[in-house]
């Protein structure tokens, strides 16, 4: 029989941002309500939280 060669498996789970969905809000209100340029809150989505903002959580406020 063969030896099996051991391969490192990807680590389950997922890369989501563990933040209070108050927070996303926030971003999003700026972008809906506030109507700032969604690429001016998207760098600071990134710097606070550092993984991008999704186009679309911008539409979770959208009436």
């Amino acid at each position: 029989m063969r030896k099996r060669k051991f391969v490192q498996k990807k680590k389950l789970g997922s890369s989501r941002v563990d933040v209070p969905l108050k927070r996303k809000k926030e971003y999003c209100k700026r972008i809906v309500e506030l109507k700032e340029p969604y690429k001016e809150v998207k760098k600071l989505y990134l710097e606070e939280f550092g993984k991008p903002m999704s186009y679309s959580k911008r539409r979770q406020l959208s009436p």
